[in-house]
Protein backbone atom coordinates (compact mmCIF):
# COMPACT_ATOMS: atom_id res chain seq x y z
CA UNK A 1 0.00 0.00 0.00
CA UNK A 2 1.26 3.28 -0.88
CA UNK A 3 0.70 6.97 1.05
CA UNK A 4 0.80 9.49 -2.47
CA UNK A 5 2.22 12.54 -0.60
CA UNK A 6 2.59 14.20 -4.30
CA UNK A 7 5.38 15.49 -6.42
CA UNK A 8 5.52 11.56 -8.07
CA UNK A 9 6.87 10.25 -4.22
CA UNK A 10 5.46 7.00 -3.12
CA UNK A 11 6.25 6.53 0.43
CA UNK A 12 4.94 2.83 2.04
CA UNK A 13 2.68 2.68 4.78
CA UNK A 14 2.73 1.31 8.10
CA UNK A 15 1.49 -1.37 9.68
CA UNK A 16 1.14 -1.44 13.33
CA UNK A 17 -1.03 -5.03 13.59
CA UNK A 18 -1.73 -8.13 11.48
CA UNK A 19 -3.74 -8.07 8.48
CA UNK A 20 -6.91 -9.16 8.79
CA UNK A 21 -8.39 -10.04 5.16
CA UNK A 22 -12.19 -9.60 5.49
CA UNK A 23 -12.59 -10.83 1.84
CA UNK A 24 -15.44 -8.60 0.58
CA UNK A 25 -15.75 -7.32 -2.58
CA UNK A 26 -17.63 -4.53 -3.57
CA UNK A 27 -17.98 -0.12 -2.91
CA UNK A 28 -18.31 0.27 0.86
CA UNK A 29 -16.88 -3.19 1.67
CA UNK A 30 -13.33 -3.50 3.00
CA UNK A 31 -10.85 -6.69 1.38
CA UNK A 32 -8.88 -5.80 4.07
CA UNK A 33 -9.13 -4.26 7.86
CA UNK A 34 -7.88 -0.28 7.04
CA UNK A 35 -7.29 0.07 10.86
CA UNK A 36 -3.93 -2.09 9.95
CA UNK A 37 -2.32 0.19 8.46
CA UNK A 38 -1.22 3.73 9.09
CA UNK A 39 0.30 6.91 7.04
CA UNK A 40 3.59 7.41 8.11
CA UNK A 41 4.90 11.08 9.17
CA UNK A 42 7.54 13.14 7.80
CA UNK A 43 9.55 12.12 5.36
CA UNK A 44 9.83 8.40 6.73
CA UNK A 45 9.29 5.11 5.05
CA UNK A 46 6.66 2.86 6.08
CA UNK A 47 7.65 -0.26 6.86
CA UNK A 48 5.46 -2.32 4.19
CA UNK A 49 7.17 -4.43 2.24
CA UNK A 50 6.47 -4.63 -1.63
CA UNK A 51 3.70 -7.10 -2.70
CA UNK A 52 2.96 -8.33 0.54
CA UNK A 53 -0.74 -8.19 0.38
CA UNK A 54 -2.61 -10.29 -2.41
CA UNK A 55 -5.76 -9.49 -4.13
CA UNK A 56 -8.73 -11.79 -5.24
CA UNK A 57 -7.10 -13.66 -7.86
CA UNK A 58 -8.64 -15.18 -11.14
CA UNK A 59 -10.44 -18.11 -12.03
CA UNK A 60 -11.33 -19.52 -15.17
CA UNK A 61 -12.54 -22.57 -16.46
CA UNK A 62 -12.24 -23.07 -20.22
CA UNK A 63 -13.61 -26.38 -22.55
CA UNK A 64 -13.45 -27.36 -26.12
CA UNK A 65 -14.99 -30.34 -27.71
CA UNK A 66 -13.99 -32.00 -30.84
CA UNK A 67 -15.30 -34.46 -33.40
CA UNK A 68 -13.77 -35.62 -36.83
CA UNK A 69 -15.88 -37.20 -39.74
CA UNK A 70 -14.67 -38.98 -42.31
CA UNK A 71 -16.85 -38.42 -45.83
CA UNK A 72 -15.60 -40.98 -48.26
CA UNK A 73 -12.06 -41.79 -47.87
CA UNK A 74 -10.56 -38.85 -49.30
CA UNK A 75 -12.76 -36.47 -47.12
CA UNK A 76 -12.54 -35.49 -43.43
CA UNK A 77 -14.36 -33.09 -41.97
CA UNK A 78 -12.98 -31.63 -38.16
CA UNK A 79 -16.00 -29.86 -36.18
CA UNK A 80 -14.70 -27.85 -32.77
CA UNK A 81 -16.94 -26.24 -30.06
CA UNK A 82 -14.90 -23.89 -27.27
CA UNK A 83 -16.49 -21.66 -24.94
CA UNK A 84 -14.43 -19.49 -22.67
CA UNK A 85 -15.39 -18.88 -18.76
CA UNK A 86 -18.27 -21.21 -18.85
CA UNK A 87 -18.87 -20.70 -15.36
CA UNK A 88 -19.21 -16.93 -16.32
CA UNK A 89 -17.36 -15.98 -13.08
CA UNK A 90 -16.31 -12.20 -12.63
CA UNK A 91 -12.58 -11.18 -12.29
CA UNK A 92 -12.08 -8.19 -9.55
CA UNK A 93 -9.11 -5.87 -9.59
CA UNK A 94 -6.83 -5.73 -7.06
CA UNK A 95 -8.40 -3.07 -4.14
CA UNK A 96 -7.73 0.47 -4.17
CA UNK A 97 -3.89 0.99 -2.23
CA UNK A 98 -4.07 4.33 -1.44
CA UNK A 99 -4.06 5.32 2.10
CA UNK A 100 -4.96 8.81 1.83
CA UNK A 101 -7.87 7.82 -0.40
CA UNK A 102 -11.47 7.11 0.64
CA UNK A 103 -12.08 3.43 -1.16
CA UNK A 104 -8.45 2.38 0.45
CA UNK A 105 -8.61 -1.49 0.75
CA UNK A 106 -11.96 -1.69 -1.22
CA UNK A 107 -12.47 -3.43 -4.60
CA UNK A 108 -14.62 -1.48 -6.82
CA UNK A 109 -14.33 -2.65 -10.64
CA UNK A 110 -13.40 -5.42 -12.49
CA UNK A 111 -11.22 -6.47 -15.32
CA UNK A 112 -12.07 -5.50 -18.58
CA UNK A 113 -9.46 -6.61 -20.65
CA UNK A 114 -11.33 -9.59 -22.94
CA UNK A 115 -11.63 -13.10 -23.16
CA UNK A 116 -8.82 -15.07 -23.24
CA UNK A 117 -7.03 -19.08 -22.91
CA UNK A 118 -6.65 -18.21 -18.99
CA UNK A 119 -10.42 -16.83 -18.10
CA UNK A 120 -9.14 -13.28 -17.69
CA UNK A 121 -11.51 -10.44 -18.65
CA UNK A 122 -15.05 -10.35 -19.86
CA UNK A 123 -17.86 -13.00 -19.75
CA UNK A 124 -18.65 -16.03 -21.40
CA UNK A 125 -17.89 -16.72 -24.90
CA UNK A 126 -17.47 -19.55 -27.07
CA UNK A 127 -16.91 -19.99 -30.54
CA UNK A 128 -17.10 -22.77 -33.70
CA UNK A 129 -15.06 -24.08 -36.19
CA UNK A 130 -15.17 -26.29 -38.71
CA UNK A 131 -12.05 -27.47 -41.01
CA UNK A 132 -12.22 -29.60 -44.53
CA UNK A 133 -9.17 -31.77 -45.03
CA UNK A 134 -8.62 -33.46 -48.80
Amino acid sequence: MTARPGNNCNQNANIVAPVNFIGDIGPGHQWFDRSTFQQPTGLAFGNLGRNELTGPGTFGLNSSLSKTFTVRERYKLDVRGEAFNVTNTPQFNNPSNSITSATFGQITSTRSSGTGVNGVGGGRAAQVGVKVNF
